[in-house]
């Protein structure tokens, strides 16, 4: 089945409240990801540092891709126990060892800003060592007064923004030898930012 490699490979019975909101493309939402107070803590240490405009991590940096705000967690950021928590969680959520793990990447959005339609495969990064990014953990932190939903346009859903959920989804559609993977344009996301 398609969700065999996925269903296996992901500890969801570790949360209580899991979905499974489409199997083509694959995404699955989690609702207890994250308590009140850890999602919290990760938006004080997201605000203490700096954040760049987010036009400059995409390929089109003028052509209106993206409107947002983005600080990678590195240096002294990741050793913050916040994010060694976040991360220690997201390792056994996923299976996966950290040492695989980009930085964590926050993305602050004010209202009007957006991200549209897009794939989080960075072709770039098929040659590297750790290979593409393969799946997304994508968590909110912080509650939106209103708006804030998130697309997947091949998958037709549509997911609001809620405290503490996470979604998972899959970047490459499959490989071919070693370390070949493809993007698939199933699986891309869409974020609307909070009114």
């Amino acid at each position: 089945s398609t969700l065999f490699p996925y269903t296996t490979l992901f500890r969801s019975q570790l949360y209580h409240r899991v979905e499974l909101l489409s199997s083509e493309p694959w995404l699955l939402q989690i609702d207890d990801f994250l308590d009140a107070e850890e999602a919290s803590g990760l938006v004080a240490l997201a605000e203490a540092h700096p954040f760049l405009d987010g036009a400059l991590y995409t390929e089109t940096p003028h052509g209106g891709q993206r409107a947002s705000a983005t600080s990678f967690c590195r240096g002294q950021c990741e050793w913050d126990m916040q994010a060694v928590k976040f991360s220690s969680r997201t390792e056994a959520l996923l299976n996966i060892s950290a040492l695989h793990f980009e930085p964590v990447q926050f993305v602050r959005y004010d209202p009007g800003q957006y991200y549209k339609q897009h794939s989080d495969f960075v072709h770039e990064d098929v040659e590297k060592p750790s290979g593409p990014r393969l799946f997304t953990l994508f968590a909110y932190l912080s509650p939106p007064i209103r708006g804030g939903e998130t697309r997947f346009p091949h998958a037709g859903r549509s997911v609001a923004p809620k405290q503490g959920r996470a979604l998972v989804w899959v970047n490459a559609g499959g490989y071919q030898g070693r370390k070949r993977f493809r993007r698939s344009e199933e699986h891309t996301s869409e974020l609307q930012s909070p009114l």
